[in-house]
């Protein structure tokens, strides 16, 4: 993964939202997706909070996810719900499962469940096509100082 694509607008937003999300979104604004694993089920609670979501544990240090996983929804917006949607209509939105590490799965860690854009590996304009099955990778960009979690179609042999 890389990190996060910047537009004109950029500033800092680390330190907005939730105190305990800024782990997180500072992982994502330097290109790597991590999550805290609960000490006590093992699962990855997302959105991150200050416990597990799954059954009140507390959390871990930080893990890199891999950053790739699998369209299990998709809906397509015909409408822009802001100027920075203006002129890429239509455009898909996805539901991805992303896969935990591999010795996370293997203990039964369930995929974290995203909800994100598609867009184009090469240009990260925005794509309307998008089937259930799909591999899909995660990507970054930088809108309005707001790092954004995208996806891109994942390439045979390519490692995020």
């Amino acid at each position: 993964m890389s990190p996060a694509r910047e537009d004109a607008t950029d500033r800092d937003d680390a330190s907005r939202g939730e105190p305990f999300a800024a782990a997180f979104r500072e992982a994502c604004a330097r290109g790597v997706l991590e999550l805290a694993p609960c000490a006590a089920c093992g699962q990855l609670p997302f959105p991150p909070g200050p416990a597990c979501r799954h059954c009140g544990g507390e959390l871990g240090a930080p893990v890199e996810l891999p950053g790739e996983g699998t369209v299990v929804a998709v809906t397509v917006n015909h409408r822009a719900p802001d100027a920075d949607f203006a002129g890429g209509q239509p455009y898909a939105i996805v539901l991805v499962d992303i896969d935990p590490p591999p010795r996370m799965a293997a203990r039964g860690t369930r995929p974290v469940r995203l909800l994100c854009n598609l867009v184009d590996p090469r240009t990260g304009a925005l794509r309307a096509e998008a089937a259930i099955g799909q591999r899909v990778r995660v990507t970054f960009a930088r809108r309005r100082g707001v790092v954004l979690l995208q996806v891109t179609e994942a390439q045979a042999g390519q490692r995020s």
